[in-house]
């Protein structure tokens, strides 16, 4: 089984490679939907309870069903399901291997300039 998750995993890569060639904003949409996923860990038994899976599928926003629970609609929702179903397999593959996930996230928050922080700019041009 590990190896069909492996190909899946591989699969989805190759995938977002397409994206990140063609979306000018991949990275950010990286780190959001990283984010997102790790606020919210999908909940199948609620999942299961919503109703609005009994409908036929939706693809477009202005249903009111939310974004998880719909077809992506363009490429930018295209782009994110992509990454939501990469982060799910990599996760899925770390975890029956029992390895610790040490590459995400991309930018390391405690190196980020925080407000009421003081620059220095000496040395720096102004313009």
């Amino acid at each position: 089984h590990l190896a069909a998750i492996e190909q899946a995993r591989e699969e989805s890569t190759v995938m977002l490679r397409n994206f990140y060639k063609s979306e000018e904003i991949f990275l950010d949409m990286f780190e959001d939907e990283y984010e997102e996923m790790k606020k919210k860990a999908l909940n199948v038994e609620y999942l299961m309870m919503d109703e609005k899976l009994l409908l036929p599928p939706t693809g477009t926003p202005m249903s009111g069903i939310e974004f998880h629970k719909r077809l992506p609609c363009g490429e930018v929702e295209r782009a994110r399901r992509a990454i939501r179903v990469f982060f799910l397999l990599r996760d899925l593959s770390l975890t029956l291997q029992n390895e610790p996930e040490n590459q995400l996230p991309l930018t390391n928050l405690s190196s980020c300039i925080k407000v009421n922080d003081a620059l220095d700019l000496n040395y720096s041009d102004l313009i």
